[in-house]
């Protein structure tokens, strides 16, 4: 299901494949961010089936026809649609080719005041993978692919116990887990050959546009390879 897979790297092609799980956690807490996370991949997931992508990453919902939008909405509940947009809104708006626009029907919601500045602290707690913020945004990647079916974990398995990492990092057994995340989340992100098109536009098309809209300096990659 996840074979033929290519190297990754958390900067150059994660970070930009999970921000929207960041942005919601950072919006809402960890527990509403997941919750608003499920109701949109779980959503595609039934209005695209049968399929192998993973709707934890962003790039895989390039892969949704525009026709097909409807239907996701459809399956979505009206407040958590609501929540959805007003938190993505300020990546849809400046980020063009971003498949979220299919929030919006396909028309890309208008820029305001300070969504530069937005997006440049959402994307500024999400580059130390490490960190407390790219860890959930990485536990909530692994949960949808895991409700969704395209990830079987194992019962007893660290990553059986994703409800440690609501503690991380003040526990061993938080840590733990986060240790597990971390090279889950990098098999998620591994592009396999179908999907890999997809994902290098998305990632190199991301950090393109970031320069063209803000200078800002994120600092070296780790070097989780």
């Amino acid at each position: 299901m996840l074979g033929g897979l290519n190297p990754v790297k958390w900067i150059d092609s994660l970070l930009p494949e999970m921000l929207w799980l960041g942005m919601l956690n950072n919006d809402h807490g960890h527990r509403a961010g997941v919750q608003l996370a499920k109701a949109l991949a779980t959503a595609a997931d039934r209005a695209m089936a049968p399929h192998t992508g993973v709707f934890a990453i962003a790039s895989t919902y390039s892969s949704i026809p525009s026709d097909q939008w409807t239907d996701i909405i459809r399956l979505i509940p009206s407040n958590l649609f609501e929540e959805l947009q007003r938190t993505l809104r300020p990546l849809a708006a400046l980020y063009p080719r971003s498949a979220f626009t299919g929030l919006w029907g396909g028309e890309q919601p208008q820029p305001h005041d300070g969504d530069i500045g937005i997006m440049r602290a959402q994307v500024g707690t999400m580059v130390n993978r490490g960190g407390r913020p790219a860890m959930l945004a990485q536990a909530n990647a692994i949960y949808i692919a895991s409700v969704t079916g395209k990830l079987i974990v194992n019962e007893g398995s660290m990553l059986s116990k994703l409800e440690a990492i609501t503690q991380y990092p003040d526990t061993e057994e938080s840590r733990m887990a986060g240790s597990a995340v971390r090279a889950a989340s990098l098999m998620l992100g591994r592009h396999t050959d179908e999907s890999q098109q997809a994902g290098s536009e998305w990632t190199r098309y991301f950090w393109q546009r970031g320069i063209e809209i803000s200078s800002c300096d994120l600092g070296a990659d780790d070097d989780d390879g």
